[in-house]
């Protein structure tokens, strides 16, 4: 497996396919640290007043929280001067396969 260095607009997937329809992929940006803090607030809000998410909203909100923590795994891993090559390919893999088979909930 080919590492690149990773410089924050770098797609850290391009060799993964994606088995998601079209319409309803997520792409790598979307993962991002604001999205995934502004989407715990946003579940924590709901806690707070006993109110139940709509499904769409649940789904998603997990998917980007979880996504934003394999990106993160991965980005570190790949700017990591010591990280040995199999954890690389491991943490690169966990986000790849995760993008490749989540679909965003309509």
């Amino acid at each position: 497996m080919l590492f690149i260095s990773f410089s924050g607009f770098a797609e850290i997937c391009s060799d993964y396919s994606i088995e998601v329809e079209e319409g309803f992929r997520w792409s790598e940006t979307d993962f991002t640290k604001s999205k995934a803090s502004t989407t715990l607030k946003s579940f924590q809000k709901y806690i707070d007043n006993g109110q139940e998410p709509s499904m769409a909203f649940l789904h998603n909100g997990l998917i980007l929280i979880e996504g934003y923590i394999l990106k993160q795994s991965a980005t570190d891993a790949l700017e990591a001067e010591n990280a040995p090559d199999i954890i690389k390919t491991m943490k690169v893999q966990g986000f790849c396969e995760f993008l490749g088979r989540s679909a965003i909930y309509d």
